[in-house]
C-alpha cells in the first residue's frame, strides 16, 4: 500500500508519521494491496482543544473511501479515520457478496 501523507500548518515528527503509516497500513488486510492513501493531517487555528483534524482518502480498485475527524491529538483523530473507513470497505465487500 502506498501512503502519503500531508502535513498542514506545522512539522510532523518523526513519531506521528510512523504512527501514521502503521495505523493506515492496517487497511491493506482488508483492502486490496494496490490501494493508496491520501493522508491530510491539519492543525486548525486558533490554538484550543479539539483543533487536531485528520483525513484519509482511500483509493482502491473499483471504489474511493473518505473519512475525517477532528480531535485532541492526531493519534485519536488517525485510529478514529481509520475505524470510519474500515467498516466503509467492509460494508461495501458486504453489499457486493449479495
Amino acid at each position: 500500500m502506498e501512503i502519503t501523507i500531508h502535513p498542514v500548518h506545522f512539522e510532523m515528527g518523526e513519531k506521528l508519521e510512523k504512527f501514521t503509516e502503521k495505523k493506515v497500513s492496517h487497511l491493506a488486510k482488508i483492502t486490496d494491496d494496490s490501494a493508496t492513501a491520501d493522508i491530510t493531517l491539519r492543525l486548525i487555528k486558533p490554538e484550543t482543544n479539539r483543533n487536531k483534524e485528520a483525513g484519509i482518502k482511500l483509493l482502491a480498485p473499483g471504489c474511493d473511501f473518505f473519512a475525517s475527524e477532528v480531535s485532541d491529538t492526531f493519534e485519536d483523530a488517525i485510529l478514529a479515520c481509520v475505524n470510519k473507513i474500515e467498516r466503509q470497505v467492509l460494508k461495501k465487500k458486504e453489499k457486493s457478496m449479495q
